[in-house]
């Protein structure tokens, strides 16, 4: 009988299998945090920390200071990821620099006027990296195995199910490894926001303008 040839997959067997990348990876990925990538710009041994940080430069001229920042920039390695040109007096710049050089380069860029402010986050994404890490895993073993079982089937009804089930895999599959992919260039590579800005000189008639909304001010508030 040709029933007993062909290779039927029934409901069940498709639950089973999905659970398979679906449930168990998460397990995986939350009981072994030794297993998390090694990365050379991490802050933290054995972790992924996500740098970031921002900075506002007060300099004399805009275009000289995106010019040496491109500059310096270039010689450590990173890239302009954006460049906004607001006006004569400010700019903002995103930057991707190679995390491990990441305060040597805001001291750098400070040099180029007086740094006014600057902050730095970090976020570790270890146990997050290792969640999709392990399920996407699991996800390329399910494929396999319907690769497998496509091989073997032997109707039309099979093999449309097992190729239905192929496509929602690799789709799955995919967008887990742009995931991995963005999380780990954004472990290596950390962006710093500059916004550069000229000092405002007020001429004479500021300072009178000036003057006039702090007294108004002062008529309704003393402290």
């Amino acid at each position: 009988m040709q029933t007993s040839k062909s290779i039927a997959i029934p409901l069940l067997l498709l639950l089973i299998l999905g659970y398979s990348f679906s449930g168990c990876a998460t397990s995986q990925g939350v009981k072994n945090p030794a297993l998390a990538p090694q990365s050379k710009n991490s802050s933290v041994s054995g972790r992924m920390m996500i740098r970031e940080s921002s900075m506002v430069i007060e300099i004399e001229n805009v275009e000289n200071a995106i010019t040496q920042t491109k500059d310096l920039i270039s010689k450590k390695g990173g890239y302009i990821e954006s460049e906004n040109l607001i006006n004569a007096k400010r700019a903002i710049i995103s930057i991707r620099i190679p995390s491990s050089i990441l305060n040597t380069t805001l001291d750098g860029i400070s040099q180029f006027g007086v740094e006014l402010s600057r902050q730095i986050t970090s976020e570790d994404i270890t146990e997050s990296y290792i969640d999709t890490d392990a399920r996407l895993k699991n996800a390329i073993a399910l494929r396999d195995r319907l690769r497998k079982l496509l091989d073997r089937a032997m109707n039309v009804q099979d093999i449309l199910s097992i190729e239905r089930e192929m496509t929602r895999v690799q789709a799955e599959i995919d967008s887990m490894e742009g995931i991995l992919k963005s999380l780990k260039s954004r472990v290596d590579y950390s962006l710093i926001s500059v916004e550069f800005k000229t000092e405002t000189i007020l001429g004479p008639i500021g300072y009178i303008g000036y003057g006039l909304g702090w007294v108004i001010k002062k008529l309704f508030i003393i402290k």
